[in-house]
């Protein structure tokens, strides 16, 4: 039987993080506990902050919780009062004097999180495994043409855009970039085209008409 790890466990300290510094053997169990509920109280209450990841550090009798976010000003709230509530809430959690600070992400189009909870948000129709009509997305200088697709022609696209694709689940469509190639106006011009989409009894609902 072979030994398997996490593949994280070889990335740290090269391009990833520990998101929990901290180290108490007796008081393991409760302070693991203790963790699991900063990062659900945060997520929950900054669902639309667009949260990357969330790094907590204790020494002694201090809490510090680093939240990496992609819209910081959502997180600190309006002058800082939703940033001291949640330091109130983590306090009532830890027991712990605690301190909070918010952190830009500032690539959001290349953090694999924020871009499937981005992908997730996206409801849209779908044909036999492709989309209902041709549609083109636009975001910034980004400009992103889809075409629906015969079953077995498979996801023609490249970059960003068939990460997208892939994972919203579409499996045959014919797209060509016609604007900027940065990928954070590919990504969120394909998310904007899979938004607009719309199926037959959409239109029909917009028009008035019925069966």
């Amino acid at each position: 039987m072979g030994h398997k790890i996490h593949p994280k466990a070889l990335r740290l300290g090269y391009v990833q993080d520990w998101q929990s510094r901290w180290f108490s053997p007796n008081g393991m169990p409760a302070l693991l506990r203790e963790d699991y509920q900063i990062r659900a109280l945060i997520k929950d209450k900054f669902r639309m902050a667009s949260v990357s990841w969330i790094g907590i550090e204790r020494a002694g009798s201090y809490l510090r919780v680093n939240i990496h976010s992609a819209r910081p000003g959502v997180v600190i709230g309006k002058k800082g009062a939703d940033i001291e509530a949640l330091r109130k809430s983590v306090e009532k959690i830890a027991g712990s004097r605690t301190f909070i600070n918010v952190m830009e992400v500032k690539n959001p189009e290349l953090d694999a999180r924020l871009v499937a909870e981005s992908i997730a948000m996206v409801t849209f129709p779908l044909v036999q495994d492709t989309i209902p009509h041709e549609i083109i997305g636009k975001f910034g200088t980004g400009q992103v043409w889809m075409k629906p697709a015969a079953p077995g022609t498979g996801v023609i696209a490249g970059g960003g855009v068939r990460a997208v694709l892939e994972a919203a689940g579409i499996k045959n469509i014919l797209t060509k970039n016609l604007g900027s190639t940065n990928p954070f106006n590919t990504v969120y011009a394909t998310l904007s085209a899979l938004e607009e989409l719309r199926s037959k009894e959409d239109v029909a609902k917009m028009r008035g008409k019925t069966n």
